[in-house]
């Protein structure tokens, strides 16, 4: 993931703007829509991360491991087959 730098904006955070500190109206609507933006941009890595992810869901049940995967089903979940794939699968993708 890229790393996403947000600078800090003084003049619309009410938590953390100095006790009698005077700010214009365009301050606040320029640092405002700073964090916006800088929320949207942190919302759509999340949404680009997670999207890889599901294209790639239970994709050791196919291609290279679709054999393995049928193997163990064949041969029961109790199985040492299952019990193979499964490991792989777990440790692989991680999503379960």
């Amino acid at each position: 993931m890229e790393k996403i730098v947000i600078r800090k904006t003084n003049r619309c955070d009410t938590r953390t703007l100095a006790p009698g500190a005077v700010v214009t109206e365009e301050a606040a609507k320029k640092d405002t829509l700073y964090h916006i933006e800088a929320v949207k941009k942190c919302g759509n890595a999340f949404i680009k991360l997670i999207k890889e992810q599901f294209s790639h869901h239970d994709y050791t049940k196919l291609g290279d491991h679709l054999s393995e995967f049928t193997l163990g089903l064949n041969k029961g979940f109790d199985s040492p087959e299952m019990d193979k794939w499964y490991e792989m699968h777990v440790t692989t993708e991680r999503h379960h």
